[in-house]
């Protein structure tokens, strides 16, 4: 079989083993000009491509003198359709697009310079360029690509306390802002998760609040959740029902749905749904004795585990009664995710806050990712701790990684419990709500923590006996290399 004679060139060998399945098998391939070569698949062991060459004499389709190569084919059964041959033509592949494909296949993602420097070298040496980059890459010192996504690797501390340290604090370079008041941790603790057990990972169902507040002599709207302002806003929430505009009235509403996004643009695109409420019904949970206690939340008890409603542990019948709820009642709400905002009348002392409004917002303070959330998130840039690391009000921001979750149960802070939030006040009089990430930190041959990262690894654990809290189980495994 001849292979491709120029680049741009792709004939393919496949077999169709029942005559009109349509499903076409590789079995080998030449392109731009190579030699015939197999296709790994489910017939790979059972062809061989031999004796490239020019022909010695003629036959059936080729002359004396042609460049042919000999496949060695699996014999096909009566039941077979047979074997097929395909060509493609693409034209000619210009040395932009060459080296984008071999780098393609070859890196984990080219930058333009990487493209434009290797287009160039191919216009000079021609593929000899490809093998030179291999070479090169040969002769680089090994580095690690995990050690570089460690390093640069900043998720929210969702699950407080249980996976990682979280931090850093409010006043250290590093710290992470957000301009939206609510988050999807929230929404999971609003209407729930499925899972397997009950226990602390009961279903709080814990609400949203709207409260009117006077400030000012003028009436504002307080967000709060968890008991914990979020925003205070100077006009209400309000959605759309067949054409009328219907004004959340002071309650409690669940979450169904949000977007960590300030308001409801994503890029250049508007979106109507990007924080959504029930309207009309809450939910609960079924569980309400909790050590005696008529709270509603069921997330302390030590017996929880078997509780069975109808038959059904109760976290997975409190969740498919929110779904119920949820279905047909939540609401769009205009204007989407509620930005982070404080009056300036309002008595501040009444919430923890940082002054970060004399900063630079070129270098100091910098909103970023602005191409797609715009004004939602923004990184400090500046150690803003000096000696200490207190708030306006004087009292000192409690360091996250310090507030361990080592419990089961509900003995101190944990999964369905948050944190009171630290505002703090930006550049142009904006203001966003501290946003806790988890910190990794380096335990190399090199740079080994002093402890081995003992003492973090505690932070990090919890213990599975309320009556032995210094058994401690780490959750996860990448957690005593933090």
């Amino acid at each position: 079989v001849d292979p491709t004679a120029n680049d741009g060139e792709l004939c393919t060998l496949t077999r169709v083993n029942h005559a009109g399945s349509s499903v076409y098998i590789p079995i080998a391939r030449s392109f731009d000009g190579t030699d015939w070569q197999r296709s790994e698949g489910k017939y790979v062991s059972y062809v061989s491509v031999s004796k490239c060459g020019e022909a010695s004499s003629s036959g059936t389709g080729y002359v004396s003198g042609d460049y042919l190569c000999e496949i060695e084919l699996p014999e096909l059964s009566q039941d077979n359709d047979g074997y097929y041959i395909t060509s493609f033509e693409s034209g000619i592949v210009s040395d932009k697009t060459k080296a984008a494909r071999f780098l393609e296949k070859a890196t984990f993602g080219p930058k333009l310079d990487d493209i434009t420097a290797l287009e160039s070298e191919l216009q000079t040496h021609g593929t000899k360029a490809l093998a030179t980059w291999v070479q090169n890459q040969l002769s680089t010192p090994i580095t690690s690509h995990r050690k570089f996504f460690r390093e640069r690797l900043s998720p929210r501390a969702v699950e407080s306390y249980q996976y990682g340290i979280p931090g850093p604090r409010a006043c250290d370079e590093g710290a992470r802002f957000r301009r939206f008041s609510f988050t999807y941790k929230d929404m999971e603790l609003s209407r729930g998760s499925s899972g397997d057990n009950a226990g602390n990972d009961g279903l709080p169902f814990t609400p949203v609040e709207i409260e009117t507040m006077n400030i000012g002599g003028t009436d504002h709207y307080a967000l709060k959740f968890n008991g914990h302002i979020r925003t205070i806003l100077s006009s209400p929430l309000q959605y759309e029902d067949n054409g009328l505009l219907v004004t959340l009235p002071d309650g409690a509403y669940t979450i169904c749905h949000l977007d960590e996004v300030v308001g409801d643009l994503i890029g250049n695109e508007s979106f109507d749904y990007q924080f959504q409420l029930v309207v009309g019904e809450l939910c609960t949970s079924s569980y309400t004795d909790r050590d005696g206690v008529a709270d509603g939340k069921g997330d302390g008890a030590t017996d929880e585990e078997n509780i069975r409603v109808g038959g059904t542990l109760f976290r997975i019948f409190d969740m498919s009664s929110c779904n119920a709820i949820t279905s047909g009642n939540c609401k769009r709400i205009i204007g989407g995710n509620p930005e982070v905002s404080l009056p300036d009348a309002f008595d501040k002392s009444q919430v923890s806050w940082v002054d970060l409004s004399n900063l630079d917002a070129s270098s100091e303070i910098l909103n970023i990712n602005s191409e797609q959330t715009h004004d939602s998130n923004w990184l400090l840039q500046k150690d803003m701790s000096s000696l200490s690391c207190v708030d306006e009000n004087g009292n000192e921001i409690p360091n996250p990684a310090g507030l361990s979750y080592n419990d089961l149960r509900s003995f101190g802070l944990g999964r369905f419990n948050t944190e009171k939030p630290v505002f703090a006040k930006l550049p142009s009089n904006k203001w966003a709500i501290h946003d806790m990430r988890t910190v990794f930190q380096a335990n190399t041959m090199e740079s080994p923590l002093p402890d081995g990262g003992g003492t973090k690894m505690k932070l990090a654990a919890r213990t599975f006996d309320a009556n032995n809290p210094n058994q401690l189980v780490v959750r996860c495994s990448n957690v005593p290399r933090n």
